[in-house]
């Protein structure tokens, strides 16, 4: 009888052990699926993995993050949408970082720093989980976001990450403007223009009727005034639009201001296109002054160093 109580016994005890086994390997699997041994403090699992990211129209190929305060990354993008692909914004974590005057060829990749990043990885971290939208333009003017979501990105052990390969740094932050502007100027911004625009010398509200569709008639005695020694690289870019003067006044006056770039723009009619003052410095790029008033075939430049006066160029038929 005794024999047989010892025996339903270790019986029992071989039953809950193999019930316990069960149990163990159970919640072990059921940790690896919800990523508990995933070194990830955003507690979210993987959605995308780096492989399926690199078959995307444009491919994140490898992305790391610096660790601690004031931390930097690396991405790195190839292009397979088959066109020549510009304007490239990457968003994580609601912070943009502009590359708008990098072309990426198809076929091609390179490095993209991000700069001041608002998410960095923690001291031990190997790697966190965010997800990542990519802004750009195909050259045929579409613009395209794509979104990937819950990618691993990986962690430098100590401060920010290198690369052997000079990393693309970000652009100015873009800032729209819808008519000529003369106050309230930013430092380090990137302005552009979406239109046409005309100067008047009448009085009266901004605005006029009849006006074309792509045109903004505002009240200025010039276009672009940047009186402000304080202000610092500024850009004032009117993307191959064009500013129409009334024979006089001048297309935009800086006056104390460094670094400040005009590029992409057609004055016309103006007494002066651009003048500069009082220590300012002023860099054109593929900008005009045309006017039906033209004296000279060419720009007359006044003034030393950096301060410059362009009259007239080139005249035109309206």
């Amino acid at each position: 009888m005794m024999k047989k109580l010892n025996s339903k016994g270790q019986g029992t005890i071989e039953y809950l052990v193999i019930i316990a086994i069960v149990v163990v390997i159970s919640l072990v699997v059921v940790a690896l699926l919800l990523g508990i041994f995933d070194n990830n403090t955003s507690g979210v699992s993987e959605k995308t993995s780096i492989i399926q990211a690199q078959t995307m129209p444009v491919a994140l190929n490898e992305a790391i993050l610096g660790t601690g305060t004031d931390a930097n990354g690396l991405i790195v993008l190839s292009n397979n949408t088959g066109s020549i692909i510009t304007s490239i914004r990457i968003r994580i974590d609601g912070k943009d970082h502009n590359y708008y005057q990098v072309n990426l060829p198809t076929g091609s990749e390179l490095v993209f720093k991000l700069t001041d990043i608002s998410v960095s990885c923690q001291p031990n971290e190997t790697s966190i989980l965010k997800d990542i939208e990519i802004y750009y333009m195909l050259q045929n003017g579409l613009e395209k976001k794509q979104v990937i979501e819950g990618i691993k990105l990986n962690c430098a052990q100590t401060g920010n990450p290198q690369s052997s390969k000079t990393p693309f740094e970000e652009n100015l932050e873009r800032i729209p403007i819808t008519f000529c502007k003369d106050s309230g100027w930013l430092s380090n911004k990137h302005y552009t223009t979406n239109r046409n625009f005309t100067t008047s010398t009448a009085s009266g509200a901004s605005g006029a009727s009849g006006q074309s569709p792509n045109e903004a008639t505002n009240i200025f005695t010039s276009c672009f005034t940047v009186n402000d020694s304080s202000l610092n690289n500024v850009i004032i870019d009117c993307r191959n639009n064009i500013i129409t003067g009334n024979g006089s006044w001048t297309g935009a006056i800086i006056k104390g201001a460094k670094n400040i770039t005009i590029q992409n723009c057609e004055f016309r009619d103006f007494g002066s296109g651009i003048t500069s003052s009082d220590g300012a410095s002023v860099t054109l790029i593929n900008t005009t002054v045309r006017s039906i008033y033209c004296t000279n075939e060419s720009p007359i430049i006044n003034g030393g160093g950096n301060e410059i006066t362009y009259r007239y160029c080139t005249p035109y038929i309206p």
